[in-house]
């Protein structure tokens, strides 16, 4: 096992790898309060999944592979789609707060933001070196990442806002690691 995902309201617990004798990569649905399996769904191929996410509306599951591809699975419908973008592994994903909206970061240095109903890239960031982490504000109307080899946070917002850092008016800021950022100017 290799990710997983947590979906309070549902119950439910995603889990990615691979699990008893299959050769397939896995994304498995638990029901944590019972510890049934709900579904599996399997991808054929020879990549390891790293990442997975459970929408809010608990209606897409998405799971980010090694290659660099983004599976969406429809969990209503049961269908499925592939993002394609990232060139390097997926390293985190995030549902936006009304699941519009699946941001995505990869070891290829971008940050992605995808359509999870038609697998449409909506948005791409550039960031400095491999990004292992990606999250959108409670709002989801700002996403934050991290970048280890910068030793940087960056503040991502579609809405223009004060600041994201001190002293600065773009719409997109950094915070250096070794200076804080006050928590009035992180919050716009």
């Amino acid at each position: 096992m290799r990710g997983v995902a947590f979906h309070p309201q549902i119950e439910q617990l995603a889990a990615v790898g691979r699990f008893g004798d299959s050769k397939n990569e896995s994304v498995i649905l638990w029901n944590y309060k019972d510890g049934k399996s709900v579904r599996t769904f399997e991808a054929n191929g020879a990549f390891r999944f790293h990442c997975v996410a459970i929408s809010n509306d608990g209606k897409w599951l998405a799971a980010g592979d090694s290659r660099g591809a983004i599976w969406v699975w429809d969990v209503v419908k049961n269908k499925s789609q592939t993002c394609s973008g990232h060139i390097a592994g997926v390293r985190s994903l995030q549902f936006s707060s009304d699941s519009r909206r699946l941001a995505s970061s990869g070891g290829d240095g971008t940050i992605r933001l995808w359509g999870p109903v038609d697998g449409t890239e909506l948005l791409k960031l550039g960031d400095e070196g491999s990004v292992p982490d990606v999250v959108f504000s409670g709002d989801g109307h700002m996403m934050i990442s991290l970048s280890p080899s910068a030793r940087t946070i960056h503040f991502w917002d579609g809405r223009p806002m004060e600041s994201a850092v001190a002293g600065s008016d773009d719409k997109n800021g950094t915070a250096d690691a070794d200076e804080p950022v006050p928590a009035k100017d992180a919050r716009q």
